[in-house]
């Protein structure tokens, strides 16, 4: 049964996933594994609630890397997606400096009320208050100018510790 829940959960994403590169052209000019400007992280999952018999302690580990040799800022936005809230689309954000080559890592777990990211070399502790969203990060000049530079890579990894199980979606890049 705990294996259905994650094959359902990983269904539901690869098919979000799907609709977003269809929906954007994607498949046709873009390799997931090429670097973009912009990444997309379309669903961040830290609670099974889609089943009412749910069992697991989720985790979400989003990884961000700067592919260039220049150090850059990564903005990372977290989007509430509850479509039946009326905080609809407001965000959580915060910056991560990255040196050329750099990986950051962050993790993303169920919170009182929404979600916790914890970047443990950053010292970033923070919560959102929406338990459902997406991730979206963006490149920055130290003015906080939007720039256009393809050096993004990025990966989401979720864990079901209690079912020993793990599946990975690339993040979404578009080129600047």
């Amino acid at each position: 049964m705990g294996e259905n829940k994650m094959r359902s959960i990983r269904n539901l994403i690869l098919g979000v996933v799907v609709a977003m590169l269809l929906s954007t052209g994607a498949l046709a000019g873009s390799d997931l594994n090429e670097v973009g400007a912009f990444l997309v992280y379309p669903t961040i999952i830290v609670s099974d609630n889609v089943h009412p018999d749910a069992q697991g302690r989720l985790e979400t580990f989003v990884t961000i890397t700067n592919a260039g040799p220049d150090d850059v800022v990564a903005h990372v936005s977290y989007i509430n997606g509850e479509a039946d809230s009326s905080q609809y689309c407001y965000e959580c954000d915060f910056e991560i400096p990255l040196t050329g080559n750099d990986t950051e890592t962050l993790v993303i777990t169920e919170g009182e009320n929404g979600i916790h990211i914890i970047a443990e070399d950053l010292y970033l502790d923070m919560s959102c208050p929406w338990p459902f969203g997406m991730l979206i990060v963006s490149l920055e000049d130290e003015d906080g100018n939007t720039i256009s530079d393809n050096v993004l890579l990025g990966e989401e990894v979720v864990v079901n510790y209690d079912q020993g199980t793990a599946f990975s979606i690339p993040a979404i890049p578009f080129q600047g």
